[in-house]
């Protein structure tokens, strides 16, 4: 068995459960992998696969995660693995996948999952190219929402990207991922290494996490600070707007080695044809110091929501 990770730690019982989770299942504490009919595949990752399953006890349909503990001991991702636990289990935001339950095998770690049909903000993008201002100020509402509840939970995601936000059948936006998420500590507490939570109720951080076409500047040069954490979500969602305007991601470049490059360098330009409060919006948001970014500052997330960006846009323009 994987060091670190036992039963005491990952599985979730309904006890421990929020309560609009709770409202989704009434499976008893102790599950095994015979308990579910396994169906399609949903996903799949380096090191975990999602897979649509029913209940055998009640019929209820769950998008499981398997983790396999092999590759949780070679890549040493126990603390991920556990964060992601804890953190999907104290979230309870209509827009945020619910976790209903956790259990594991000798094997593997399952993570019982809200099922979510309507693909992911990726899929919908790219058949789009660029998108329609409707739609691209709806979803980033959409996104300012969630961001506005995890700073509320003083939690910072740090895999924010448009792969991570699932589409529901009604068009709304799930945020799933949490295994790079941390709590981020208020001034004085924490530390520059790990940004261990006030208390220790989760694992210590890492401090590289991230999609090369969403990190930020500061996760790069290794200057990132838990403090500063809310920073990096507000960095990436600079960028899924970007995305959805100009119909490609502002550092695109031929390697990870050269997006790296333009991203310390803030090396990007919007095309004159991006409406003049979009592109205040976007460079309010991709500003190389976390503090000075839109949305950091001491209103928080109430300087997204208010930003003319979301004003009637004029016929002229």
């Amino acid at each position: 068995m994987t060091a670190g990770i036992g039963i005491e730690d990952f599985v979730l019982e309904e006890s421990q459960a929020s309560q609009a989770s709770k409202e989704g299942g009434g499976h008893r504490a102790e599950l095994h992998r015979e308990d579910f009919e396994f169906t399609t595949l949903l996903g799949e990752g380096a090191f975990a696969r999602v897979l649509r399953a029913r209940s055998r006890q009640d019929g209820r349909e769950y998008a499981i995660k398997i983790v396999e503990k092999k590759f949780i001991q070679v890549q040493n991702r126990g603390n991920r693995v556990i964060t992601e636990r804890l953190m999907l289990a104290k979230m309870d935001h209509p827009k945020i996948v619910r976790l209903y339950f956790a259990f594991q095998d000798l094997w593997c770690l399952y993570f019982g999952l809200e099922l979510v049909l309507g693909g992911d903000l990726a899929t919908q993008i790219e058949r789009m190219g660029s998108c329609s201002w409707e739609f691209t100020r709806f979803y980033t509402a959409e996104i300012i929402d969630i961001l506005s509840y995890l700073r509320q939970c003083r939690v910072a995601h740090r895999d924010l990207k448009p792969e991570n936000l699932l589409l529901t059948s009604e068009g709304h936006l799930k945020l799933v991922d949490f295994d790079a998420a941390m709590q981020v500590p208020d001034e004085g507490e924490g530390d520059a290494a790990g940004g261990r939570a006030s208390g220790g109720e989760f694992p210590p951080a890492e401090s590289f996490v991230g999609t090369a076409l969403y990190v930020a500047p500061e996760v790069l040069l290794g200057t990132a600070e838990p403090q500063q954490a809310f920073g990096l979500d507000v960095w990436a969602l600079g960028c899924i707007v970007y995305l959805m305007t100009v119909g490609r991601t502002p550092f695109h470049a031929e390697s990870e080695y050269l997006v790296f490059q333009r991203v310390q360098t803030l090396d990007y330009t919007c095309p004159p044809r991006v409406w003049k409060k979009a592109r205040q919006f976007i460079e309010g948001l991709l500003q190389l110091a976390p503090q000075q970014r839109l949305g950091v500052g001491e209103e928080g997330v109430a300087d997204l929501q208010q930003h003319e960006f979301f004003s009637p846009v004029p016929h002229s323009e």
